[in-house]
């Protein structure tokens, strides 16, 4: 229709959505129409069936549709991981995205208005079994004493004891993630 709709960052970090119209578009005249949270809001795309937002909580992708009545509805990921390429198309209901995960390799799902999600088997899988492992999201107090997101990937059945192996690499900032 004629709705605009615009992330901005000025005066939420972590972004927020807005709406305005295509025929006197104005940040004065806009209407905030999902607020800042928790979440940090990544990215949107329009679809027929309403508009597919894009946001990242703790280190995992998470996908919502707000619909043209403003009610928001969560798609039901088929695992906790991280979501890219969302697409949509303005003609058609509904949305595209790859979500991928530590131990999962990617899948191209999508998403439909309802919320709910198919896997399309489209992706090409390795040749490798990557079922041996496995990996778990917890929160842990930094040095200052803020809450930050680890994720630790480890073969099914090592003992958590400190004697295994470990690989380290973190980083977190700006809206920005390593995955």
């Amino acid at each position: 229709g004629n709705d605009l709709y615009l992330l901005p960052h000025k005066g939420a970090p972590r972004f927020r959505i807005v709406k305005t119209t295509t025929a006197a578009p104005s940040f004065s005249n806009a209407v905030e129409v999902v607020p800042q949270s928790r979440a940090v809001l990544k990215g949107l795309v329009g679809a027929r069936d309403g508009v597919y937002v894009q946001s990242i909580d703790a280190g995992l992708g998470k996908i919502h549709r707000l619909a043209p009545d403003g009610g928001m509805t969560e798609l039901k990921l088929p695992f906790p991981g991280s979501v890219s390429g969302l697409y949509a198309d303005p003609l058609q209901d509904g949305c595209w995205f790859s979500l991928e995960s530590w131990v999962r390799p990617a899948v191209i799902c999508r998403g439909a208005p309802d919320g709910t999600v198919v896997v399309t088997h489209i992706a090409p899988q390795p040749s490798f079994d990557v079922s041996r492992y496995e990996s778990r999201e917890v929160m842990v107090a930094a040095r200052d004493g803020a809450q930050v997101p680890l994720s630790i990937i480890y073969a099914k059945g090592v003992k958590r004891d400190g004697s295994a192996p470990l690989y380290l690499q973190a980083y977190g900032a700006y809206a920005i993630d390593i995955a």
